[in-house]
C-alpha cells in the first residue's frame, strides 16, 4: 500500500474514533478496540516505513515519569480496576500519538477536511436524535440539555456534544485560513456550519467547554510574539463583546418565553449550577491530602474508593486534585510544567498545524481544570506529543 493511501485511510479510522468518542449512531457498530488497533498497527507501519527509526527527546521523558508514577502507584491503590483502566488509556493515547504524528503532519489539510465532514456528520446525526431550532427551543426547561437523557440507547452527553462541536469550530476556522482561494461561496458554507455548531452548542447547557472555546483562542494569540498588538486587543474585545450582547438580549427578553428565560438563566447565568458541586468535588480531594500522600498520592484511581469505598469511577472534576490525591505533588507539577512548555513553544510559532494542535491542547488542558478525569481527557496528554514531535518535524523537515 502507497504511503499516501495508508495514511489517508489512518487518518479516516483516527475521525472514526474521535466520533465515538463523543458520541453518535453512525459509528456504534464498530468496535473501539477495532480501531484502536488499526490505528496502531497502521500508524506502526507508517512510522518505520516513512521515519525508518524512532525520534525521542528529553520532553518525552516527563510523559514517561508522568505514567511511571501512576504505574508504581497500582502497588498501593484500592482501586485496581479504575486505576488499570486509567492507566491503559493514557498509555495507549500516548503511543497512538506518538506514532500518529507523522501521519497527520505530513496529511494536514486532508486531515481538516476529513473532520470537517465528520463535523457535518456530527451535526447531522444530532439533527436525527433532537431536532432543530423549533424543537430544541420547545424543550427548554430547567431541567433540559441537549443530550441528557435517561435512554441507555442514546450516546450522546452534553458536555460531549460540546467539545465535538468546539473541536470542529476550530477545524473551520483552520481550514479556511489555509484554503488558497477564499471565495465567498466558500466563506458561506463555513460559516452556515459555524453557526449550526453554536447552536448546538448553545441547546447542550455547557458553560466550561464555551469558556475554553474562547480563552484556547485568546491563549494563542496573547502569547505569541508575531501577533500584532492591535490583532490582541480585537481578540480580546470579541467575546466580550459578544458576552455583552448576549446579556443585554437576554435582560431586554428579546423573543424569549418563560421557560426558556428561566433555561438560560440557569445554565448560564447562574453560578450555583454547575461551580457549587464542581468546588465540592474538588475540596473532598484536597481535604484528604496530608503528608502522609503528599509525594505519592493515595494510588491511581483511589479518589473513589477514599469516599465510595467500593472500586468505581469517581473523580474530582479537576486534573490537579485528581493527580494530587492520588499520586501526589510530582505529577501534579509535571502537567503544570507541559503547559509551561507549549506556551515556551507558541511564543515563537507560525506553523498553522502546530498553531492548530496548540490551541487544542490549551482547549482540552482549560476542559480538564473543571471536567472529567483522566480517561475523558487522555487528548490532552495526546496533543502534547502531537506538538512535541511536529515541532521537531518541522526542524528536521523528516517527512519531506
Amino acid at each position: 500500500m502507497k504511503n499516501h493511501y495508508l495514511g489517508y485511510f489512518l487518518i479516516i479510522v483516527f475521525n472514526i474514533l474521535f466520533f465515538k468518542k463523543y458520541g453518535g449512531d453512525f459509528f456504534n457498530i464498530i468496535p473501539t478496540s477495532i480501531l484502536v488497533i488499526i490505528l496502531l498497527v497502521g500508524s506502526f507501519y507508517y512510522y518505520i516505513r516513512v521515519l525508518k527509526s524512532f525520534y525521542f527527546s528529553s520532553l518525552h521523558g516527563i510523559i514517561y515519569l508522568l505514567f511511571f508514577i501512576m504505574y508504581i502507584s497500582l502497588f498501593w491503590t484500592n482501586s485496581l480496576h479504575y486505576a488499570i483502566e486509567k492507566i491503559v488509556t493514557f498509555l495507549f493515547t500516548i503511543i497512538i500519538f506518538y506514532l500518529f504524528t507523522p501521519v497527520i503532519y505530513k496529511y494536514f489539510k486532508f486531515y481538516l477536511f476529513i473532520s470537517i465532514l465528520f463535523y457535518l456528520l456530527y451535526l447531522v446525526d444530532l439533527y436525527l436524535s433532537y431536532g432543530f431550532i423549533n424543537e430544541l427551543a420547545s424543550q427548554m426547561v430547567l431541567n433540559f440539555r441537549l443530550g441528557w437523557d435517561d435512554d441507555d440507547l442514546t450516546l450522546f452527553h452534553p458536555i460531549g456534544i460540546a467539545r465535538f462541536i468546539s473541536l470542529g469550530l476550530f477545524t473551520l476556522l483552520f481550514t479556511y485560513q489555509l484554503y488558497k482561494r477564499k471565495h465567498f461561496s466558500i466563506l458561506f458554507v463555513f460559516l452556515l456550519l459555524f453557526c449550526i455548531g453554536l447552536i448546538y452548542l448553545f441547546f447542550s447547557g455547557t458553560k466550561t467547554p464555551i469558556l475554553a472555546l474562547v480563552l484556547s483562542v485568546s491563549l494563542y494569540y496573547l502569547v505569541n510574539y508575531f501577533i500584532s498588538m492591535y490583532t490582541k486587543i480585537i481578540i480580546i474585545l470579541i467575546p466580550i463583546m459578544l458576552v455583552i450582547l448576549f446579556y443585554l438580549l437576554f435582560i431586554f427578553n428579546v423573543g424569549l418565553t418563560h421557560n426558556q428565560k428561566v433555561y438560560i438563566e440557569y445554565r448560564f447565568f447562574n453560578p450555583s449550577a454547575a461551580f457549587k458541586d464542581r468546588a465540592y468535588q474538588n475540596n473532598r480531594a484536597l481535604d484528604k491530602i496530608d503528608a502522609s500522600n503528599l509525594i505519592l498520592g493515595t494510588g491511581s484511581g483511589n479518589f473513589s474508593y477514599l469516599y465510595n469505598k467500593k472500586d468505581i469511577r469517581d473523580y474530582p472534576h479537576n486534573i490537579f486534585s485528581e493527580l494530587l490525591i492520588e499520586n501526589g505533588i510530582i505529577s501534579a507539577l509535571i502537567v503544570l510544567y507541559l503547559l509551561f512548555i507549549i506556551v515556551k513553544i507558541n511564543r515563537y510559532n507560525q506553523s498553522i498545524p502546530i498553531k492548530y494542535f496548540i490551541i487544542i491542547f490549551y482547549y482540552y488542558y482549560i476542559n480538564s481544570l473543571f471536567s472529567g478525569d483522566l480517561i475523558s481527557n487522555n487528548i490532552l496528554f495526546g496533543f502534547f506529543i502531537l506538538i512535541i514531535n511536529s515541532s521537531f518535524y518541522e526542524k528536521k523537515e523528516c517527512l519531506e
